[in-house]
């Protein structure tokens, strides 16, 4: 089933469709035991991020039900997130790799890798009881299913136009602030919230993209842009945490060296590349946007 909310049937239809899909999906792969586990968990965590996206959209609308399914879902994704991090890990050496400045710089980057390898391969070992973690994964996935199914909400146009608008304007405060912070440089964790807003607005622009398809489709093409950037940005950061902590894998301080001076160079390039971008992708004041989404959406429910 297709990302997609459709203005022309009852919302909360839609709602409970398509959070039905994103559910089954995810107890689908978890429940597949002949492909690999850990690349199972990583297809499932991505249902559960676009699951949250839909439900922060109809936050206005069911606070209540977004605060506990939310919260359920943050858990799942949570529980199932050690060895898939530590995978990543692995992923974010390889692309650091393609940036490379010097051949001596890529040999620390190999080095580094087979050390994060290693890290991941002991990890993966080490992890106990994978399907007791996937089985309880899936129960809590169950008891989403029964409750979005329960969901309740207005069918009525002018309402969810409203909620619909409060959920981006919301949104695209926090992107604001975000920005702001990201500019003076003061706040470490602003580009991870920038990476968050960006997230969510590109959800909001595939969900509603029946409104105005060929405005939102460009939107969320350059949101996807933007959420790659800073998601390269958000893994360096997740890197340079690992190598801070956990030194002594790298095996001697010159490769450690290199790898931190990498991670700062590309980090760099990303970060003023990222703050270019979410020029265009926020150009729109939030209050402005928000209310073009509410008479886009009103008109197409019309229609």
């Amino acid at each position: 089933m297709s990302y997609r909310l459709d203005p022309a049937k009852p919302f909360a239809e839609e709602v409970r469709k398509l959070g039905n899909a994103l559910l089954a999906d995810a107890i689908a792969i978890l429940s597949d035991t002949t492909g690999d586990r850990h690349e199972a968990i990583h297809e499932a965590r991505k249902k559960f991020k676009r699951l949250r996206g839909l439900y922060r959209l109809i936050r206005p609308l069911a606070p209540g039900f977004f605060k506990t399914e939310n919260a359920r879902l943050r858990d799942v994704a949570r529980s199932l997130s050690g060895a898939r991090d530590a995978a990543a890990l692995v992923e974010n050496i390889n692309y650091l790799h393609q940036h490379a400045r010097s051949a001596a710089e890529a040999e620390a980057l190999d080095m580094a890798r087979t050390a994060l390898t290693q890290r991941r391969d002991r990890i993966y070992s080490e992890e106990g009881d994978l399907s007791g973690v996937i089985n309880a994964a899936i129960a809590e996935c169950e008891k989403a299913l029964i409750a979005v199914q329960g969901l309740s909400l207005p069918d009525s146009r002018r309402s969810v136009a409203k909620g619909i608008a409060r959920a981006w304007l919301t949104n695209g405060k926090k992107a604001a602030l975000a920005q702001q912070e990201c500019r003076k440089g003061e706040k470490a964790e602003a580009f991870h919230d920038l990476r968050k807003c960006c997230q969510t607005y590109r959800m909001y622009l595939a969900l509603l993209r029946k409104i105005w398809p060929s405005a939102m489709l460009a939107k969320e093409k350059n949101a996807s842009a933007l959420a790659e950037l800073l998601g390269h940005q958000n893994d360096l950061s997740v890197l340079a945490a690992c190598a801070d902590r956990e030194p002594d894998i790298f095996g001697n301080g010159d490769t450690l060296a290199r790898l931190l001076d990498a991670i700062i160079n590309q980090q760099q390039k990303l970060e003023q590349k990222s703050l270019e971008l979410s020029e265009l992708v926020f150009r729109d004041r939030p209050d402005a946007e928000s209310k073009t989404i509410k008479s886009l959406w009103k008109r197409a429910c019309a229609a």
